[in-house]
């Protein structure tokens, strides 16, 4: 229970605050939709009658794409903290509106504007939450509260039903008068938001999606989603389930509220009672809520773990045709609250659960691609097909409840069918799975806990490969069972270190089978982590005082298990127990002697990071100084870990360190947006080493959100060609990797246009040194000028075309970049044909001469005309490349250069003696003393 109630509520030091207030944020927007909800069904039936159903859900179907375009549209030009404030504010006017409008007799209008109101804001709302939760906590802490959101979720639905029902019932509150409650409750989100805003850590843009990994979907048409899918049968069952759980619950939506109708409609009333529908609806909504909170919490994985995924995705199906019978033999409230009822419950608890694992043998790309299908088609066009459907059996064709519940007997049937026929295609996709290696254990969402998935991991550890083990215990850490612990204790003496270490991790997360006496023994090996992971192992199943029992070890001579105790402390204990390790024992740690140094010193660097506190700044700093890269590439993480602005002077010196680039990229990445500012000084700063500055925007793009989009695009005409094609490059990679980014158009066209303006300055250059000079040697100095041009024409060509891929579909401009650069004639017209055609009119001015070439003298012609080129020979030519920001084309044309015959040459190749780069200072200062 301990463990339990750990991983629902395991807040740390330091997130307490802002995590308390975002718990009440989405407390209170649930509480308000809640209310809203019930208003909303029973102002609809009271005014229009249950019969008109259907017309709202094909209006809300309709409405909403519109709506997220529009929306989406307006989130660009704003940070998520004034995007959430702006959309609070307008939907309290809003409100305020729709209570006016309300009041007004005989516009029946306005109850479907209402219900399609309600609906969107439901989406938009807790959408908007999420957004501002994955900007504020990483994947690690995602992973610890999350939850505790969601149980904030279900309560505040609960809680805003009950308050509805007590309102209406105990207080007489009209139904209309609710929407004042609705307006306080959001008022002080509005607060909670700034609130939340102003004391977190990180900071957010408005691109929340970016911390999310869901959100990194790759661009796909819907043409190659739909192959996707007709390629796949397991695919096309899926879709096909989630289909018939859109239609069913449209379905029992109707069938409840027009029995509901008809249940508080006074006798010789035409209309329903709006106070008794809405008390019954809060009561009806809050109930159900918290019944489907405790099914999920007690029972999901223990009826995962025993019936399985293909048991578990049977529940839904069976609940609603059980009901559906019921329907048709006792038509009534009773009967359509079993309907509506138990689809809600199963369908946020255990069919929520068995679909999600349902998506896990599919591979990563083809599931990205597919989640836009779902939730752009499926569930916002089949709902409203729904409605259609039931506008025909209602309207036309005057359908009793009785009849339109045979249907739902009929489709309940066919979804029965579907969930038995799934599970021989789950088992072969989950075996495919595991062969290809697709299922990212640190991208799991949910505890595998079905019996025939963990007979498939269980099987693979049979596999005498040590990646295939490591792969599989991997998976395996979050599952909890007995048998495991037998099945895996026989790699605790694996010969290879990572399967040790995975298999102690296993064991770690059983309640039962303690076999602490054997992992004891573990902490003498030879692996620094298998003895990090015993430690973690012990702490965790701990009989008695944790703390006293690491003070213990912390206190031990032996360097193996104070360094295995300072380890898991630092990772894995609380604020208190972190406390226990002192200075004296990081410096005894870093003075070890001998062949154990380096690991030690290792082990003491990563601790640190985790540690984060101000007194082991100084020992952190000085073991930079240890000539291990391995000791070096720890410290860089703890330092990117600690997020110390103290450290950020060292990291962005080691960018150009090539023992630990990739760390300190990695480190800086790890401060998010709150050095955006540093970095961009850095990028632009002449003083700082050129290979810093041209790995900044790689750290940039490790840091994917819209103000660091922005900042790159704010470089994209750097006058350092180097830089510039660094920023364009994490530009081009961030728009592929994450495609709801946006970019500047006006911006990224201007720097297409300069782009190319450069390279026909160059291809000019080209074509005169060419023309008024004999074909250099190999040994010639105008051959290496002469190469060195053809190479940044190359270069300025891939710019034109990755900034073009800002703008336009990148996969479009890839392929239409590929066909104009290879020598095949069919290919090379495709392409440039493709180009004709996508490509805006300002744009084919300039760029169709480049990649469809009639002559160079037609190319020169078109390009002088369209950006007023002055270079008239090779002279100016020369002049031109030693005046550029580009140092190797600096050197290049001034060890080209004639001083002597030129005195224009000669003045600014003396100028380039103080020129900022080293190449160009020594070039100049070699030529004029004509070597």
């Amino acid at each position: 229970m301990k463990r339990w109630l750990r991983s629902i509520i395991d807040v740390r030091k330091g997130e307490v605050l802002v995590t308390t207030l975002m718990v009440l944020n989405i407390y209170l927007i649930l509480v308000t939709y809640y209310l809203l909800k019930p208003a909303r069904d029973s102002l609809f039936i009271a005014q229009s009658g249950a019969k008109n159903l259907p017309l709202v859900f094909i209006l809300i179907a309709v409405v909403v794409v519109p709506v997220t375009t529009i929306y989406s549209r307006i989130s660009r030009s704003f940070k998520l903290n004034q995007l959430i404030n702006y959309t609070t504010v307008f939907i309290i006017v809003n409100l305020v509106f729709l209570r006016w409008l309300i009041t007004i007799e005989g516009q029946d209008w306005v109850v479907y504007a209402f219900y399609t109101w309600v609906s969107i804001y439901g989406v938009l709302t807790t959408s908007q939450f999420w957004l501002l939760a994955n900007g504020i906590y990483d994947a690690t802490q995602a992973k610890r509260i999350f939850v505790l959101f969601s149980l904030a979720a279900i309560f505040g639905a609960s809680t805003g039903g009950e308050i509805t029902s007590l309102l209406v019932k105990s207080f007489s509150v009209s139904t209309e008068n609710l929407l004042f409650f609705c307006m306080a409750f959001m008022a002080i989100c509005i607060g909670l938001v700034n609130w939340i805003w102003s004391i977190s850590d990180i900071d957010v843009s408005d691109s929340g999606e970016s911390a999310k990994k869901k959100a990194e979907e790759p661009e796909a048409t819907m043409g190659e989603v739909f192959k996707d899918i007709k390629s796949s049968r397991y695919l096309m069952m899926i879709i096909g389930i989630i289909v018939m759980t859109m239609i069913g619950a449209t379905f029992a939506d109707y069938l409840l509220k027009a029995v509901a109708e008809i249940e508080f409609t006074p006798p010789g009333a035409d209309k329903a009672d709006k106070a008794e529908l809405s008390a019954f609806f809060g009561k009806f909504y809050g109930r159900i809520s918290l019944l489907s909170f405790l099914l999920q919490f007690f029972l999901s994985y223990r009826i995962l773990k025993v019936f399985g995924v293909s048991g578990a995705i049977l529940f839904l199906p069976v609940s609603q045709l059980l009901a559906g019978f019921g329907m048709v033999l006792y038509p009534g409230l009773l009967t359509g609250i079993f309907l509506r009822g138990s689809g809600d419950v199963f369908k946020y608890s255990i069919d929520k659960t068995a679909r999600e694992l349902l998506f896990l043998p599919i591979p990563l790309d083809v599931k990205k691609r597919v989640k836009v299908f779902i939730d752009v088609l499926v569930d916002r066009w089949f709902r409203g097909l729904a409605g259609a459907i039931l506008f025909l059996f209602t309207a036309v064709m005057a359908l009793t409840v009785s009849q339109i519940s045979i249907v739902v007997i009929a489709l309940s049937a066919l979804w029965l069918v579907l969930a038995l026929s799934i599970r021989k295609q789950y088992v072969n996709a989950f075996r495919a799975s595991l062969d290809r290696g697709d299922i990212d254990p640190a991208e799991l969402t949910v505890k595998i806990t079905d019996a025939s998935t963990v007979n498939f991991l269980v099987k693979s550890l049979e596999s005498n490969n040590p990646r295939q083990l490591i792969y599989s215990l991997g998976i395996l850490k979050d599952v909890q069972d007995d048998k495991l612990i037998e099945i895996v204790q026989p790699f605790l003496k694996h010969e290879n270190n990572d399967v040790r270490t995975n298999a102690i991790e296993v064991l770690a997360n059983q309640q039962n089978g303690n076999i602490s006496g054997e992992i004891e023994a573990l902490l003498q090996d030879g692996d620094a982590s298998v003895r990090t992971a015993a430690m973690h192992y012990l702490y965790e199943h701990a009989t008695s005082n944790r703390m006293k029992m690491m003070k213990e070890y912390l206190d031990k001579d032996d360097f193996r298990l104070r360094s295995a105790a300072v380890s898991c402390v630092a990772q894995y204990g609380t604020a208190d127990e972190k406390v226990l390790i002192d200075r004296n024992i990081i410096d005894s740690l870093m003075d070890i002697p001998g062949e154990d140094r380096e690991i030690s010193r290792k082990i003491v660097a990563r601790s640190l990071g985790f540690l984060a506190d101000s007194q082991f700044r100084e020992p952190l700093k000085s073991l930079m100084e240890d000539a291990s890269p391995a000791v070096m590439r720890e410290v860089v993480f703890a330092m990117g870990k600690t997020r110390d602005r103290e450290y950020l002077q060292i990291l962005m010196g080691l960018l150009s360190d090539k023992r630990c680039r990739k760390e300190a990229r990695a480190a800086l990445a790890s401060y998010g947006n709150k050095i955006l500012g540093t970095l961009n000084d850095f990028m632009n700063d002449p003083t700082v080493e050129l290979t810093t500055r041209w790995n900044v925007p790689r750290v940039f793009m490790e840091i994917p959100t819209q103000d660091s989009v922005n900042t790159l695009v704010g470089n994209i005409q750097n006058p350092n060609p180097g830089i510039r094609h660094s920023v364009i490059r994490a530009l081009n990679r961030l728009r592929v990797k994450y495609p709801s980014l946006t970019f500047n158009e006006e911006k990224v066209r201007t720097a297409v246009r300069e782009e190319a303006k450069s390279y026909y300055e160059i291809f000019l250059i080209a074509h005169l040194l060419r023309k008024e000079k004999v074909a250099p040697q190999e040994n010639d100095r105008g051959h290496l000028l002469e190469k060195a041009l053809s190479e940044r024409l190359s270069k300025s060509t891939e710019r034109i075309f990755w900034l073009l891929s800002l703008i336009y579909p990148s996969k479009d401009i890839y392929n239409a970049y590929v066909g104009v650069s290879s020598n095949h004639k069919t290919l090379r017209a495709s392409g440039i044909e493709f180009l004709e055609n996508i490509l805006h009119k300002s744009i084919k001015e300039f760029l169709m001469p480049m990649v469809d070439k009639v002559s160079d003298e037609d190319t020169i012609s078109k390009a002088k005309k369209i950006f007023k080129i002055d270079i008239a020979n090779s002279e100016d030519g020369l002049k031109h490349l030693i005046q550029r920001r580009d140092p190797w084309m600096q050197a290049c044309a001034m060890y080209n250069a004639d001083i002597a015959a030129s005195g224009d040459l000669r003045a600014l190749v003396t100028s380039a003696r103080n020129d900022d780069s080293p190449l160009v200072r020594e070039t100049a200062g070699l030529v004029l003393k004509g070597k």
